[in-house]
Order: structure tokens, then C-alpha cells, then sequence
């Protein structure tokens, strides 16, 4: 039997699936950490995976993290990461084009929290400081073409071995949102490999990274790093949780939509629509007719407020609002629960 837990990116929304983890975790009595066997996270959902993974120093058993100090980065960190800016900030943005041409946040904020979280006496933890296998994908600039962070990578190669920080940095360097990140690394694709990459959020291609985890474990199921020679598709099991989507149209009038005007829609098309080609695909391929188990499930929310919608919006309205979502469409969804308890069940959570 293998499990993976995925997360989606999604920025300030993380705080969707920390609601959903942490009743999962009251629920099973279990930690997180030892209830899954492969992390995978895009984005906030990358953040979310190192934070739970990461050991505590030299203890080889502990996570240095428990799934309520990743709530409180969030809640009372999330501000740090993408400042309020008043209330004027909106009209001052549309009356400034200077805001076309610059990320909206700068990153010393983000960098100030991953080196607190992420670091043991001064020094960054590493890939091999995980305690379960992670996959985390960004996107390279300089040979455009994606990276994936994943633990067999570091484990088998000490070049690779990157720092969590600067893996947390690459995969959630949003654009328009977040500076691009450049940092040593080298990369795995034959001619076009490289000493370094200038990253950008896994999300403009993989907001949704289930599929990228569990193509890594069907191909490499028997390397020593895994070390499953045995595991059949039957046997894997996946949780996708998803960090909320807002259900509206977005075409108005798009025909006479130019460059501009397709930016932010453009970004949040291949968000949502990677996340539900995912689920389809993952979904048509864990489905198992003889088996009366439940191989797959994805859980998210409705957002159908757009003003809290905005994944860079930390005020606290906005985390009331999210966290109410994950309370009506999570906790008081009958269906959703009944899922969840067969597939805590099936996978022996």
C-alpha cells in the first residue's frame, strides 16, 4: 500500500487545505506525516509539504513542524507574505501603471518566514532533511522547461540536494504576484542542463501536482529510494486537496480582450483548469471496476465571493471567509464526509 497527499497552489487559500489536514488528523488520531508515504505540493501547497516533512534538526523521527504551526504561519504570518496595503491601494494600483510592469509583492517577507521555519541553527534544512519522499515542481526561465524538486532526485545525487527554503522560493514565485527566484541547481534535462535556474511558481503548468507524484511512483516504484518492487495500482492511494476555486464565467466580453485584459484571467485559466484535467485524468486512472475501494479522492471548496477570492489577499476578512468555506462546503457536506471516511478506511489512515 502506498499513499500520497497532494496540494494545490493557491498562495493565502493554503489555509483551505490546513483546515482539511487538521480535521483529518483529529479524525484518525494520527500525525500527517505518518499517515501518508509521499508528499507532493505546488506552490502554497509546496510550503505546506516542507513545512509537514521537514525533520526537527537531528531527530531523525520528528517533524519539526506540526500541521497547527503551519495554521499559524497563515493566520498570523500570511500578512508578512503578501502586505496589506490600505485601503487605497486598489484605486492607487489602477491610477499607477507602473504596477504592469513589477511584481505586486516583493519577497523579503516570504524569505524572512521560510528561513525561520525551514532552518536548524542558522543552516537551511535540505531535501534529505525530509522524512517522506516530496515532489515539488517549479518552472525554469532560462531553459523553459519545468523543474521538479523531488527527494529521489537528492537522494541519489548530492548536487541536488537543494535547501528547502530555495525550493519553497522557486515553486511559489507567482507571476505578477512574486519576483522571480534564481538559484544553483542543476537541471535534469540532458543538453539543456545547467548550474542554475531562475524559477517561477509549478503552477503556470502543474497547480495540480497528483498526477506528476504518482507518475513518479508507478515509473520508479522499485528504486531504492521507494523501494515498493512489489506495489500494484490497486495499492495506491491519493489525497488531492484542492486550495478552493471560484466558480464563475470569465469570457464577457472577450473577443475584444487584448494583452492586458488576458493576464489575469490567463493566470487563473491555468490554475483551475489544470487542477480539473488532473482530477479527471487521476481519477479514470485509479478507478478500479473489481475493487470495491476508494483509490482516489479530491477534496475543495467553492469560493462564490470574488472579493475573497484573490489568492495575495491576507486581511482578515478573508481568512474568516475561507475558513467558513472549508466549515460549508467541508465539514456540513454529508457526501464529502461519507468519502472521507471510506477512503480513511480503504487507505488504513
Amino acid at each position: 500500500m502506498f499513499r500520497i497527499l497532494s496540494i494545490d497552489g493557491g498562495g493565502i487559500r493554503g489555509i483551505i487545505p490546513v483546515q482539511v489536514l487538521k480535521h483529518i488528523q483529529e479524525i484518525t488520531k494520527n500525525k500527517i506525516l505518518d499517515s501518508f508515504d509521499m508528499f507532493a505540493g505546488t506552490s502554497t501547497g509546496g510550503l505546506i509539504v516542507a513545512g509537514l516533512t521537514a525533520k526537527d534538526g537531528d531527530d531523525n523521527l520528528s517533524s519539526k513542524h506540526s500541521i497547527a504551526d503551519i495554521e499559524k504561519v497563515y493566520l498570523e504570518r500570511g500578512k508578512e507574505i503578501f502586505p496589506l496595503r490600505g485601503k487605497c491601494h486598489k484605486w492607487r494600483r489602477e491610477q499607477d501603471w507602473s504596477y504592469l510592469f513589477r511584481p505586486q509583492f516583493g519577497s523579503d517577507g516570504l524569505q524572512a518566514v521560510l528561513e525561520e521555519l525551514l532552518s536548524h541553527n542558522g543552516e537551511p534544512l535540505r531535501m534529505n532533511d525530509c522524512l517522506k519522499p516530496v515532489f515539488i515542481p517549479s518552472y525554469d526561465l532560462k531553459t523553459n522547461s519545468p523543474v521538479f524538486f523531488k527527494g529521489r532526485h537528492a537522494f541519489q545525487n548530492p548536487e541536488e540536494n537543494a535547501s528547502l527554503i530555495d525550493v519553497c522560493r522557486a515553486t511559489s514565485a507567482a507571476p505578477t504576484y512574486l519576483p522571480t527566484y534564481s538559484m544553483q541547481f542543476p537541471h535534469e534535462y540532458g543538453l539543456n542542463r545547467t548550474d542554475s535556474i531562475t524559477a517561477i511558481d509549478g503552477g503556470v503548468f502543474m497547480n495540480n501536482p497528483t498526477m506528476g507524484a504518482l507518475v513518479e511512483i508507478l515509473k520508479y516504484r522499485a528504486h531504492p529510494f521507494y523501494n515498493h518492487p512489489n506495489l500494484i495500482e490497486e495499492d495506491i492511494f491519493v489525497l488531492s486537496i484542492g486550495t478552493g476555486h471560484f466558480s464563475r464565467e470569465i469570457s464577457g466580453r472577450s473577443e475584444n480582450w487584448g494583452k492586458f485584459r488576458w493576464i489575469k484571467p490567463s493566470i487563473d485559466i491555468m490554475m483551475w483548469g489544470n487542477g480539473q484535467a488532473v482530477d479527471y485524468h487521476v481519477r479514470e486512472g485509479l478507478s478500479f471496476p473489481s475493487s470495491k475501494k476508494l483509490n482516489y479522492l479530491r477534496i475543495d471548496v467553492n469560493l462564490p465571493d470574488e472579493k475573497f477570492a484573490d489568492m495575495a489577499n491576507s486581511d482578515d476578512a478573508t481568512l474568516d471567509y475561507l475558513q467558513n468555506r472549508v466549515v460549508v462546503d467541508y465539514l456540513q457536506n454529508p457526501t464529502v464526509q461519507n468519502d472521507l471516511s471510506r477512503f480513511i478506511v480503504d487507505a488504513k489512515l
